[in-house]
């Protein structure tokens, strides 16, 4: 399925806009408002007015110190740290760090 018949869907999470849209420039988005159904049109406009610039409070070094490995898993956690912000299931640091002490124990 194309990104843009993904984002017709009414109820998706702010994470799953964010994945669906993080990888175009906010130019690219407005131009796609021309041919994108009113569903689309009001992820799109969150994604750029509200879900963009979220990150996690945490930084690679933070995760480094609560045990996360070096490489790959680094990049994949803060992306779960951004998702978990996103979806209102961490709000600062401490429940940031939280959710990361709970994923090691898995």
């Amino acid at each position: 399925k194309s990104r843009l018949a993904e984002l017709d869907k009414p109820r998706l999470k702010p994470s799953e806009i964010y994945r669906l849209l993080g990888d175009y420039t906010p130019a690219t988005i407005i131009a796609g408002f021309v041919t994108a159904s009113d569903t689309a049109r009001r992820h799109a406009e969150r994604y750029l007015t509200d879900y963009r610039h979220v990150r996690s409070a945490l930084n690679g070094k933070d995760l480094l110190a609560l045990g996360i490995k070096p490489g790959p898993d680094i990049k994949k956690t803060l992306d779960r740290l951004r998702d978990a912000r996103l979806d209102a299931k961490a709000t600062d640091r401490r429940s940031e760090i939280a959710l990361v002490k709970r994923w090691l124990r898995r």
